[in-house]
């Protein structure tokens, strides 16, 4: 569950803040018919995403994208040699601009990289995302893209204030 916001700061300046104060993830791996290997739990304890977005053209933007928060994650399972929890500290970085090559047709780019630490153990991650969108009426939209060099497809449809999207 999150919570977000977002202001026009001028004609051509957006800002938003987003908090998720309920988040959980769990992640299990057994053997069938066996004891659990790993049981991980994780909850955020504290953390917010802020973001701005630059409009340089006409529906054309430029934004960046600031993610942290601090997760407390409870292990178990053999594989962890009994019960623990760690706590970690994560960030997402993402900058990426958008352009309409056509009325009709939208390409994107972005960069994103994340990390997540705790003590001296860190993990990141970082890739490029591609991206277009073909709008062929009013009502729909088709997308393909890459995310890193993984293909990537979606479809989009816009009626009276309804939207679906599914990629």
């Amino acid at each position: 569950m999150s919570v977000h916001y977002g202001q026009r700061l001028s004609r051509k300046l957006l800002a938003g803040v987003g908090v998720a104060p309920y988040t959980r993830i769990q992640f299990n791996v057994g053997v069938p018919g066996g004891p659990a290997l790993m049981n991980l739990a994780s909850k955020a304890d504290i953390g917010a995403r802020v973001g701005l977005a630059y409009e340089w053209a006409p529906d054309d933007y430029l934004g960046i994208l600031f993610d942290y928060y601090q997760e407390t994650v409870a292990a178990a399972g053999i594989a962890i040699g009994g019960r623990s929890e760690f706590v970690f500290h994560t960030d997402y970085l993402a900058i990426g601009a958008s352009r309409h090559l056509r009325p009709y047709l939208l390409a994107a780019a972005e960069f994103q990289r994340g990390t997540s630490a705790r003590g001296d153990i860190e993990d990141a991650i970082s890739g490029w995302h591609f991206g277009t969108e073909w709008r062929p009426s009013t009502l729909w939209a088709l997308r393909a893209g890459l995310n890193d060099s993984h293909p990537t497809y979606g479809v989009g449809y816009d009626r009276d204030g309804w939207r679906f999207d599914y990629a």
